[in-house]
């Protein structure tokens, strides 16, 4: 069956007139191609007309792969394929051409008959290559081959001769399916050589073609730095001395050539082979390529001792992407440096890789120094603690791969408190711990109007590892407790309630009025007494006026300073019985006057 016709030009007179004087006899096919490239491109990516679009892309494509099967007179791979392409790329634009006039759009419909008037001239200066090689082509058709050989070159001649005629004619009434009919002749000498390689058993195969791994990360971390692309190829008897020569071809996701690599070696006997490219992610000037999905081609040509090329050697096409970049992250939960009042959070971030995807079980999420059980999707990943977190500082680490194996972390804190309050310069507001299981329930902040000039967060934090209130002067009776604002001290006074554990007093033999509040005083690691409004012995809480905040704990003053007291607070006993030499030593205490 004769091949699909390689030169059917399929493009109106009108626009080859009006490009004829434009091209210069001197431009080479390569040159009418690159340009008629350059302008199709920039079409490309300034169409809006839908119908238009898809025709654009086509012919890019096509004549992309032109340009790879025969890119200039010195790598002559494909000349027939070469030219099939450059016809499906006229194909394509003429096309788009019709859908822009539809769309009202006649400046590109006059730039695209242009360019399918330079890939026109462009495919009748590779036809005339293409037959000067099948005259040398006698070292593979034998004599009968020959004749039909010879009559299909004279009647493919004849045929660009009567296209070269229409053209300086400008013969207005050349329909597009008559034009530049040269295409059967072409095939029939096209057919003649298949048959004398089949006769001859002397033919180049392109079998198989691969590429490991499919995306590769060249970033220096080890791990899928490279890409192997592989064609199987097999050489049947060849003569003595025939050499096979391969062209790597790499386009970038734009378009535009990367890299373009030859090898050459010996055609073994009757026996399949391999061609390789081990692909770095570096262009052909040694910079590393950007990241994206690459098209490669590969094309194969026989060599034979003393011959011309064989322009029936097979191609192969394939992508390869390069993801030299990790994943991103969204933002996390809770928002990073924010305070919250929920102890049992839900942690987590989301994550996104647009080129190679996630690799959603390498997914890893560490809160406060321990792996966590983690839910792991494609999207991110969230994880909520069993038990409830004391109030503090949160830190959280979260690491993730892609499918290529890049690998990227984010790490972010959160402080968990015991109560919050948004507060108004108008308003005021009032934050207040009311969960009855908390060490430091009952403790609470009012803050009037008028006590701040801006807005500002309150927070209410319970304080786990209390500095010991001064041994031998006072004893703790309750927790320590933090309060804080975002916009520092308070230019009006604010109501604070400190509670306190009544058994405490009961222990030492003392009433509850015996209660005394102090405060950590700011910047430095002294306690000092603070005057207080009231007791409340029904709630247990001390209550006071401030406009500065800190540390605040309840306790009693010690009766006789030369006796031994404990400090029975649950807190203290908890975590501070026996605490480190250097740090007791560091401790400064000290009791005042307010």
């Amino acid at each position: 069956m004769p091949a699909r016709p390689t030169t059917f030009l399929l493009v109106t007179a009108f626009a080859l007139i009006a490009a004829s004087s434009a091209i210069l006899a001197e431009d080479t096919s390569r040159d009418l191609r690159d340009r008629a490239l350059a302008d199709l491109r920039t079409q490309r990516d300034q169409a809006t007309e839908p119908p238009v679009l898809p025709h654009l892309r086509n012919a890019v494509a096509f004549l992309e792969r032109s340009l790879d099967q025969f890119p200039d007179a010195d790598h002559v791979l494909d000349p027939p394929q070469a030219i099939d392409n450059l016809r499906q790329a006229i194909d394509s634009a003429t096309v788009a051409a019709k859908e822009a006039l539809r769309a009202g759009n006649g400046a590109l419909a006059d730039a695209l008959k242009a360019d399918c008037a330079t890939m026109a001239q462009a495919a009748r200066r590779l036809a005339t290559m293409l037959l000067g090689e099948a005259q040398s082509q006698s070292w593979l058709i034998d004599s009968e081959s020959a004749q039909q050989n010879a009559a299909a070159i004279q009647t493919a001649q004849d045929e660009i001769a009567r296209g070269d005629e229409q053209l300086r004619q400008q013969d207005a009434s050349f329909r597009p399916t008559e034009w530049f009919r040269y295409d059967n002749a072409t095939n029939r000498f096209k057919a003649a050589w298949i048959a004398a390689q089949g006769a001859d058993g002397f033919r180049l195969r392109l079998l198989a073609a691969s590429v490991s791994p499919r995306v590769f990360s060249p970033n220096g971390d080890g791990r899928r730095e490279e890409a192997v692309l592989s064609v199987d190829l097999e050489v049947n008897t060849p003569p003595a001395g025939a050499r096979v020569r391969g062209v790597w071809s790499l386009r970038s996701p734009s378009g535009a050539a990367v890299r373009t690599v030859l090898e050459e070696r010996d055609a073994p006997q009757g026996v399949s082979f391999s061609m390789t490219l081990p692909w770095n992610g570096r262009d052909g000037a040694g910079e590393p390529a950007p990241d994206g999905r690459y098209d490669w081609g590969f094309t194969a040509v026989l060599l034979p001792p003393g011959g011309p090329e064989n322009p029936l050697a097979g191609s192969l096409t394939g992508d390869v992407t390069l993801d030299a970049t990790g994943p991103t992250f969204g933002a996390p939960r809770p928002a990073e440096g924010v305070a919250i009042a929920e102890h049992r959070p839900e942690i987590g971030v989301s994550f996104s890789d647009a080129l190679s995807g996630v690799d959603a079980a390498s997914a890893t999420i560490i809160v406060e120094g321990v792996d966590s059980q983690a839910a792991r999707t494609a999207e991110g990943i969230s994880f909520t603690p069993a038990e409830a977190f004391t109030d503090g500082e949160v830190t959280v680490v979260v690491t993730v791969r892609d499918l290529a194996e890049n690998e990227a972390g984010r790490s972010w804190s959160f402080h968990v408190v015991s109560a919050i309050v948004r507060v108004d310069p108008v308003t005021g507001g009032t934050a207040t711990v009311d969960d009855p299981a908390s060490p430091i329930f009952g403790a609470s902040i009012e803050i009037p109007p008028g006590a701040v000039t801006g807005a500002s967060t309150v927070t209410v934090t319970f304080v786990p590892d209390p500095l010991r209130l001064p041994e031998g002067e006072a004893v703790g009776a309750g927790p320590a407790i933090e309060i804080a604002s975002s916009t520092g001290n308070f230019i009006a006074d604010v109501l604070i309630r400190i509670p306190y554990d009544e058994s405490i007093f009961a222990a030492a033999g003392l009433g509850e009025e015996a209660a005394t509040l102090f405060v950590l005083e700011e910047g430095s690691s002294e306690w000092i007494e603070v005057e207080i409004d009231s007791i409340d012995t029904d709630a247990n809480v001390v209550i006071a006026r401030r406009r500065s905040l800190s540390v605040f704990r309840v306790g009693y003053l010690v009766a006789d300073p030369d006796a031994t007291t404990v400090d029975l607070s649950p807190e203290t006993m908890a975590v501070d019985d026996d605490p480190a030499p250097e740090a007791v030593a560091s401790r400064a205490h000290r009791l005042g006057a307010c």
